[in-house]
């Protein structure tokens, strides 16, 4: 209540303006300005229709009111709803500096040789069904790290259904490139962060740092070195 005792009212005197000015302009056109009840049709309804009303006042006024008026206060408040936060849902990029981390890991041959894993690899990694000791050039090297670090980056973005930062996302595509995409879909790492664990997917780097050698899953300091590096990458994203 006011501190004259009335009830304060819905609309401000400037909207209250604003429908003093529509009024005055339906007058010009005809429509009478005293004896108005309510709206009928979308045009305003004389209460005494002593006159009769040209047809060229009937134009719609209802919506001149509604401009000119707003929302009132009370119906703000009531229908209000909170705007989720925006969300960049636009594809992320592997950061340069990861896939600096990606050709120094992997290491650059441009000779087909039987890697730790016994799988044929040739480039930066990449495995090939190419003989033993079949030669590529440093361009198609190059060609195969662009293309498989694509084929890593859809694959997290399948795989994680959160919204990641660059740093996370460049993390896991340096992960996915080691292990590979259908390991990476079914880690712990992926399962974690859509879960909302961030600090969790970040430990699970860890999880990944054995290899197979003659039929057994053996612990490599190579593979511990550079998942911790890769986990502090992720983390760098989640500060």
């Amino acid at each position: 209540m006011s501190a004259a005792g009335k009830p304060p009212s819905r609309y401000s005197r400037a909207a209250l303006a604003r429908v003093v000015a529509v009024m005055a302009g339906a007058m010009l056109v005809g429509l009478p300005s005293s004896g108005i009840t309510g709206l009928e049709g979308g045009a305003l309804r004389p209460a005494f229709a002593a006159a009769p009303v040209p047809e060229h006042s009937k134009a719609p006024v209802l919506p001149l009111l509604r401009a000119a008026l707003g929302p009132s206060p009370l119906t703000v408040l009531r229908g209000a709803k909170a705007e989720p936060p925006a969300v960049d849902r636009s594809p992320l990029g592997t950061s340069a500096e990861v896939i600096a981390f990606i050709k120094e890991q992997e290491g650059l041959s441009l000779v087909a040789f039987t890697g730790p894993g016994g799988c044929t690899l040739i480039g930066y990694g990449h495995r090939t069904d190419a003989p033993l000791g079949t030669e590529i050039a440093l361009a198609e090297a190059e060609r195969l790290l662009k293309d498989d670090i694509a084929v890593m980056e859809a694959a997290v973005h399948r795989a994680v259904k959160v919204p990641m930062t660059k740093a996370e996302f460049s993390a896991m595509v340096a992960l996915a490139y080691n292990i590979g995409p259908n390991a990476f879909a079914r880690s712990s790492v992926a399962r974690r962060l859509n879960a909302g664990d961030r600090d969790g997917a970040a430990e699970a780097f860890l999880l990944w740092t054995k290899l197979r050698r003659d039929g057994t899953l053996v612990e490599s300091s190579h593979l511990k070195a550079r998942r911790q590096a890769e986990r502090d990458m992720f983390r760098a994203g989640t500060a």
